[in-house]
């Protein structure tokens, strides 16, 4: 509660501030959207003025305040790593009231929050570099030769394609 929880910044930068529970970041430069599954057009990233759950929109790290709450408390937790075998990911068993957060008070220094983010949560892969290319993925039932019909008009008009999703009826 704010009665028992609280956080003093004193920035290097001269930013200062104060967090409790249930403060509003209102400084939050916003964050992503896990799915645009089902949105057409343009979508407001402000996670505080979305109605739609199914979109599991996050607030981002860094913010204008100088501070930033990330809240793990729902999310799975990895298992411990055994004889050589992959982490792999388990429901994190969780009693009422159990918290887990995470807070960051980095000032106006954007990329000490990314670093310290990776201290806690580790080093962020680089995706590989087909995945910079271009993509083609729509929700369609294509039959075979559709595709390879469409694959062939990007080779006529010499247009490289890196990522061919074939996600329905495959």
């Amino acid at each position: 509660t704010p009665d028992n929880l609280r956080g003093q910044l004193l920035g290097h930068d001269g930013l200062t501030g104060a967090w409790a529970p249930n403060t509003t970041n209102t400084g939050n430069l916003l964050g992503t959207l896990r799915t645009l599954d089902g949105v057409n057009g343009a979508i407001n990233l402000n996670c505080t003025q979305l109605n739609n759950p199914s979109l599991h929109c996050t607030f981002g790290l860094i913010s204008t305040l100088g501070w930033s709450l990330v809240d793990d408390s729902s999310n799975a937790l990895f298992t411990p790593a055994s004889q050589g075998q992959w982490q792999w990911m388990q429901a994190r068993a969780q009693a009422a009231g159990d918290i887990d957060w995470y807070f960051f008070g980095h000032g106006l220094n954007f990329r000490l929050a990314l670093n310290e983010f990776t201290l806690v949560a580790g080093q962020i892969p680089l995706p590989p570099r087909f995945a910079f290319g271009i993509w083609w993925s729509r929700y369609w039932a294509y039959s075979d030769i559709e595709l390879m019909e469409l694959v062939s008009e990007y080779e006529i008009h010499d247009t490289p394609l890196d990522v061919l999703v074939t996600d329905l009826d495959w």
